[in-house]
């Protein structure tokens, strides 16, 4: 169980290849598993249940408050996402919670409550309103996870995030032109060049081409800001 637990969370093990010179903002992140039949574990379990994304969590990596954990915090977070994680295509992906529960609510969930939220002085309601906020005021790509796959010399997007602070790039090889699989069976491939990744990959562009395509009432509650990615 615990080994399942770490091998799920290595996905959000990122480096940072940005060279900061002065102090740097806090980094914070609203990232997305890509589902992908073929790849890794959890993005293969996402795919049995979304042609487009799976939430994956709310990032943080800085004390937010002073206060501490309580007893019913998680159940607390269980009873708060139970209802709505379908509404925010956020499923238990691991290898752990297929255990207990496949695509459902709500282990994943709480695990990541737990690991950015708890831990960090955040209450359930704290995490959960950042967690379900897609806004995309004040929010960039600030992260990519990737595998090179060598027969199409390509990154294959795994995981995405978009908040604040310098992007880090995982997995992937330098200077090499970058794939979002979308659709059925990964029928087709958003393309993505290397040298535009952060000029083309914004988070109004990924809600208008991959969220919204499944739920659409985001794009509805928050509106896109840059009227050029609309179709």
């Amino acid at each position: 169980m615990l080994s399942n637990r770490r091998s799920f969370l290595l996905i959000l093990t990122v480096t940072s290849q940005s060279l900061v010179g002065c102090k740097s903002e806090e980094w914070q992140s609203l990232s997305f598993l890509i589902p992908d039949p073929s790849g890794e574990y959890p993005n293969r379990i996402c795919s049995l249940f979304s042609r487009y994304f799976c939430h994956l969590a709310y990032i943080v990596e800085k004390r937010q408050s002073y206060r501490f954990p309580h007893l019913q915090d998680l159940d607390d977070f269980a009873r708060i996402v139970n209802s709505v994680y379908r509404d925010h295509n956020w499923f238990s992906v691991s290898k752990a919670s297929q255990e207990q529960e496949m695509g459902e609510c709500c282990v994943d969930q709480c695990e990541m409550y737990k690991r950015f939220g708890q831990r960090f002085g955040l209450s359930p309601e704290a995490y959960w309103a950042k967690a379900a906020n897609y806004s995309s005021v004040n929010r960039r790509l600030n992260l990519i996870r990737s595998t090179y796959a060598q027969n199409l010399c390509v990154n294959v997007v795994s995981v995405v995030g978009f908040g604040s602070g310098p992007i880090r790039l995982s997995g992937g090889v330098t200077n090499k032109n970058y794939v979002i699989p979308v659709g059925q069976l990964n029928d087709s491939v958003i393309f993505i060049p290397y040298e535009r990744l952060e000029l083309h990959l914004t988070f109004d562009w990924f809600k208008e081409n991959v969220i919204c395509k499944e739920q659409s009432w985001i794009c509805q509650n928050f509106p896109t800001l840059d009227q050029s990615v609309l179709p």
